[in-house]
């Protein structure tokens, strides 16, 4: 079952049972465990107060801090989550597909054989340019285009369907989006767990992973310093003789150092273009 997804769809009175029933299902190895809360297609209807998504936040990061000690599975929630001002990936990032052959660009669209939403039919090999409804679309909701939050999970075809019009904020939406902002990181960590835990080289993979982001860290770093915004990092791979003389590992503190220095270097130029600016506007 190692390719294989659980996707978990939760509701209040079943936060107790959670972390057991996981446990439970990452003894079958499986890629992802999908950990989503049920939320109301209406705007207006709160199914999760407060106590309760702080009980769900609390038992996901215990949930994801079990699975990186303890297994290769990687834990998510709020597959559909998008960074605010992005908007919902269906048609963009995914499509889906029906038994009939037609194509949409969002699963709900696609189950209820929306028009509106209607992109293809690759059976009837015909395609539709003009029906994706989402493409482009732009805030309208004075709530939304004031909102604070770093992410954003806006439905369309649920506000479609209960408001009539396709950008409409929910009474829960921060809620959730402080929800998910709290248990991300611990996520994320659990998905880096599992890409290096599969990997097949050990030491050798793990290091060159380690290597490529400190080679595109101090890439950007030199581009700022220098005013290009056209850089394109390139990556250096060991091997494993390298592991074994130790030469890469070297390297990488070596590497390590360097952009300690760099970092020191920005640091005390942006200072020195602050206190700049600063003396420009008193006048000084």
């Amino acid at each position: 079952m190692r390719n294989s997804t659980i996707r978990i769809s939760l509701m209040p009175e079943l936060i107790h049972r959670l972390q057991e029933d996981i446990e439970g299902m990452l003894e079958y190895d499986v890629n992802c465990i999908s950990i989503y809360p049920v939320l109301s297609i209406d705007p207006e209807e709160k199914i999760w107060d407060l106590d309760k998504l702080q009980e769900l936040t609390d038992s996901i990061n215990e949930v994801s801090m079990y699975a990186i000690e303890n297994t290769r599975t990687n834990i998510q929630t709020l597959e559909y989550v998008n960074e605010m001002g992005f908007g919902c990936g269906a048609g963009v990032t995914s499509v889906y597909v029906n038994a009939k052959g037609s194509v949409y660009g969002c699963f709900y669209t696609a189950q209820e054989e929306k028009d509106y939403d209607l992109l293809a039919n690759f059976l009837e090999r015909k395609v539709f340019p003009n029906k994706h409804i989402t493409t482009g679309v732009k805030a309208n909701d004075p709530k939304c285009n004031t909102c604070d939050k770093e992410y954003c999970l806006m439905c369309y075809a649920n506000n479609m369907e209960t408001q009539g019009d396709m950008f409409c904020s929910a009474a829960w939406c921060k809620e959730a989006m402080d929800f998910y902002q709290d248990t991300l990181p611990l996520c994320d960590l659990s998905v880096l767990n599992s890409k290096v835990a599969t990997m097949e080289d050990g030491a050798t993979d793990i290091l060159n992973a380690v290597n490529d982001e400190l080679y595109e860290i101090s890439g950007y770093i030199q581009a700022i310093m220098s005013g290009d915004n056209k850089f394109r990092p390139t990556m250096r791979h060991v091997t494993e003789r390298d592991i074994e003389s130790r030469v890469a590992w070297m390297n990488t503190l070596n590497d390590l150092d360097s952009i300690k220095d760099s970092l020191k270097m920005l640091m005390l130029n942006m200072y020195s273009v602050c206190k700049k600016n600063k003396r420009v506007i008193n006048n000084e």
